[in-house]
């Protein structure tokens, strides 16, 4: 079948139309025009606008991009998707670790001093710091941020016992011993109190130091260690003037 195509565009309505008629049917032209010039206006324009008028702007070929159009939704649905799965991945990975950070906080509680657990990056900058909540508490201080528990204390330590810690820790760090440095340390608000501190290092992902250990008061027993060596000294020097 042809399609209708425009030729030309009408500029005013309604345009002249004419028909013709049969030599045998001549008498009925007059009812015929009769006829018409009876239709209601707004009937005309009805007819008019159903018949004559010509939609120069097409809708939208749906049918041609319906390919395209499934596509493209198909990907948003995969995005969708994807993205509540990565989502839903994100929420139990912080859920777990917010568990975990509990636990910690329940254990370190139990402790009868200050449990600590750090991440150092290779370039020596500080990735994550845990600490127990009594820290505050039990030092006197107040730990800066960026910086580990130790580099915390050291300003606070006799500039050769100082020294000593950082070297050590530096050496532990190397050969993956056991961490122990017991120091006499100047705290606000208190006596200089012994503090004994053990801690282990191992490797983490790209090349990280995570260190996990402890921090404990031992004045108590070195001053019980004190008493007891006065008391041998005495004993000796008893011993060696009774004889």
């Amino acid at each position: 079948g042809g399609r209708l195509r425009t030729l030309g565009a009408v500029d005013a309505l309604p345009a002249q139309f004419h028909f013709a008629a049969a030599k045998a049917a001549a008498e009925l032209l007059p009812l015929v025009n009769q006829a018409l010039a009876d239709i209601d206006p707004a009937e005309r324009q009805r007819m008019l606008r159903r018949w004559v008028a010509v939609d120069l702007q097409p809708p939208f070929p749906w049918q041609r991009h319906l390919p395209l159009l499934a596509l493209a939704a198909a990907a948003l649905l995969a995005v969708a998707g994807l993205t509540a799965w990565w989502m839903r991945r994100l929420s139990r990975e912080v859920a777990a670790r917010r568990r975990s950070e509990q636990l910690l906080n329940d254990v370190a509680t139990a402790v009868p001093g200050v449990a600590f657990r750090y991440v150092v990056d290779a370039d020596g900058r500080l990735k994550h710091r845990f600490v127990s909540p009594s820290a505050r508490a039990f030092l006197g201080i107040e730990l800066e941020p960026g910086r580990t528990l130790l580099h915390s204390l050291a300003p606070h330590a006799p500039p050769e016992q100082r020294e000593a810690a950082l070297a050590l820790e530096r050496a532990c760090a190397l050969n993956h011993q056991r961490f122990k440095f017991t120091g006499l340390f100047q705290l606000p608000g208190a006596p200089p109190p012994w503090l004994h501190s053990e801690a282990v290092h191992s490797t983490g992902e790209r090349g990280r130091s995570i260190w996990t250990g402890y921090v404990v008061d031992v004045s108590s027993e070195r001053d019980l260690q004190a008493r007891l060596e006065h008391a041998a000294r005495a004993r000796n020097l008893l011993l060696a003037a009774a004889s």
